[in-house]
């Protein structure tokens, strides 16, 4: 805000004119640049760098814009200022495409109810295999006997009441190249010991998978729960000679039930416990303006 000095003239008598009796606004400038941040311990409390606002909504539905980032949450979990309006946020796109700048922008509300559980779908396990390695002296293979394979591995999956399944993949080489692929439901009692390989992994001489990466499987059916079906992908595993087998990563997108442990602000504006929605921060063309 820039003050200019008001002139005032005395009567006529004093022809001489006085300064500092008063100030009047001659502009109003807005200021964007960071200022100091300071670490309050609470994961509501928040700063936006440089340009851009939160996004507030009142009862009556009227939009306002601020830059104050204290919030906490209200007797209905809605996400609040100390004024009790609503921060808005936009919500997250399907299949994770980027957040879109046109969305409509809601009130967020923070659920306190329970995660249902989802079945796995997808899962992948991507592994080094050891080129060095000899075909196992023992056959045929069982998952009972360590000489009749090469390396064991194993990823966690969940059915739809959240069961963990955990699904031992095993490897086997046959010959130059080429390695048999079987799994087993460990966390199924009455699961049976698999009698053929569920795929079996090419590799070319460079030690490239060529085929056999990509293998459906289901788990067993335990605690009344239906099974989960899923595809494994081994894509990105390779065969060199690395003196060892060795399992690189293995993931999954299932999970089991759960309650609401905690939730936060991230510091690109979304919010987890789970990425429900991304804070909005309203910007014009000229913030300065």
């Amino acid at each position: 805000m820039a003050l200019s000095p008001v002139r005032h003239h005395l009567p006529i008598c004093s022809p001489v004119p006085k300064w500092g009796l008063g100030v009047k606004v001659a502009g109003i400038t807005q200021d964007f640049t960071d200022g100091t941040t300071t670490n309050t311990g609470r994961g509501l409390d928040v700063a936006i760098s440089q340009n851009g606002f939160f996004r507030l909504v009142d009862s009556n539905g009227s939009v306002f814009y601020s830059r104050n980032g204290q919030f906490k949450l209200d007797e209905n979990r809605n996400l609040v200022n100390m004024q009790g309006m609503q921060l808005t946020a936009i919500r997250p796109p399907v299949r994770r495409r980027p957040f879109s700048r046109g969305a409509n922008p809601a009130p967020i509300t923070i659920p306190n109810t329970l995660m249902a559980a989802k079945s796995t779908t997808t899962a992948s396990m991507q592994i080094n295999l050891n080129s060095t390695d000899p075909v196992p002296s023992k056959t045929p293979f069982s998952v009972s006997d360590a000489d009749s394979y090469n390396k064991k591995g194993t990823v966690t999956v969940y059915d739809s009441q959240g069961n963990a399944h955990d699904m031992n993949v095993y490897f086997v080489k046959t010959k130059d190249n080429e390695w048999a692929v079987y799994t087993h439901d460990s966390s199924d009692p009455a699961a049976t010991a698999p009698a053929a390989p569920s795929t079996t992994l090419v590799f070319n001489a460079n030690g490239t998978l060529q085929s056999g990466g990509t293998v459906n499987i289901t788990t067993g059916t335990i605690n009344g729960a239906t099974a989960a079906t899923f595809s494994l992908s081994f894509l990105n595993s390779m065969q060199q000679n690395t003196g060892a087998n060795n399992i690189v990563a293995t993931n999954q997108n299932g999970y089991k039930p759960g309650d609401l442990v905690s939730y936060q602000i991230n510091n690109d504006g979304t919010r987890s416990w789970q990425l429900l929605q991304r804070a909005g921060a309203g910007a014009g063309a000229d913030c300065a303006g």
